[in-house]
């Protein structure tokens, strides 16, 4: 199983006048987003600006998609998602 990081804005749990916790996210499922996603959103956006940058960029980003066997839009979750997980991996080192 990935690492994810836990959820990237935890929401505290508080005691319900049943007695039993609740979050905010009831009724939805506790968690939501999780670090590794919120990373990969990040690192997304700046994969798409740079590859909007300059023709090079973009050339660049279409040739590693076509190598990968991959669309376009493969390759930025790909790459998007191998950034998290540096991320999420140098987190860890002391």
């Amino acid at each position: 199983m990935k690492k994810d990081g836990g959820p990237a804005f935890p929401q505290p749990l508080t005691m319900a006048p049943q007695g039993n916790l609740t979050s905010p996210w009831d009724g939805w499922g506790i968690g939501g987003m999780t670090l590794r996603d919120y990373f990969a959103a990040n690192a997304m956006q700046v994969e798409i600006s740079t590859a909007c940058h300059s023709i090079k960029n973009a050339q660049a980003l279409v040739g590693a998609a076509e190598e990968a066997r991959r669309t376009i839009e493969q390759q930025i979750a790909h790459n998007a998602y191998s950034m998290a997980d540096a991320m999420l991996a140098e987190r860890e080192k002391p």
